[in-house]
């Protein structure tokens, strides 16, 4: 986990799975193995974005069942569901707004490149005039 480049690439399934393992890469007992297999299986399975991080369609949930009322597994104690989904909503509205942001910034160097080059024209008949 602490290897992973971006905090994106941390799920809660990954963060269950840490907490459920000990130091020595074991899991506590057979039932813990056998959740951190549907856990990894499910989590392969789900890559798109949306999902991931979904507490009610990510890996975790989908692989130990739904969420016990105002409870979130994997992300500490004191989290709620609601926390949560406004955390999510304010990450994929940054990501958005990035892309976003990006794409306007190469507008802008597109139409500098292309004014710049409109100017260099200008500059070169002038003189040769």
């Amino acid at each position: 986990i602490r290897e992973s480049e971006t905090h994106d690439a941390i799920t809660r399934g990954a963060v269950w799975i840490r907490g459920h393992t000990r130091k020595s890469d074991e899991f506590l007992n057979k039932e813990v193995a056998n959740a951190a297999k549907k856990i990894k299986i499910k989590a392969n399975k789900n890559i798109t974005d949306v999902g991931k991080h979904s507490i009610k369609n990510d890996a975790l949930a989908e692989s130990l069942g739904p969420e016990l009322r105002g409870r979130v597994r994997g992300l500490g104690f004191g989290a709620t569901p609601s926390q949560v989904s406004v955390q999510t909503y304010n990450r994929e509205r940054v990501i958005m707004l990035e892309k976003e942001l990006k794409d306007l910034k190469n507008i802008v160097h597109s139409l500098l490149v292309g004014q710049m080059g409109k100017m260099l024209t200008q500059c070169y008949e002038v003189k040769s005039v």
